[in-house]
């Protein structure tokens, strides 16, 4: 089941898996199996610097799967490692 019934986004990366951006983290199904992988804004996993609200996210040309959230992160999908790819500035008056 999903992390969070708000979903914001949803990918189909080059593998097949479909990737689901909520408000509470990110999910992966397998849709051979119908199984979820959870990776949830805590910090047991190392993306608590996301927040909970991931806005957008594409895969590159390298397959790595890059996230918009409190920053820009990049998902190492292979592994599961993350990185931190920039730091999140709110910015006032930009209108």
């Amino acid at each position: 089941h999903l992390s969070s019934d708000y979903i914001t986004k949803i990918l189909v990366d080059s593998l097949g898996f479909i990737w689901i951006a909520t408000s509470n983290g990110l999910d992966k199904l397998n849709p051979k199996t119908g199984l979820f992988e959870h990776y949830l804004t805590s910090e047991e996993n190392h993306i608590s610097n996301i927040g909970y609200y991931i806005g957008d996210m594409i895969e590159d040309g390298s397959k790595y799967l890059l996230i918009a959230g409190r920053g820009l992160f990049r998902l190492e999908k292979k592994r599961g490692n993350w990185y931190r790819l920039g730091k999140y500035r709110p910015q006032k008056n930009i209108l």
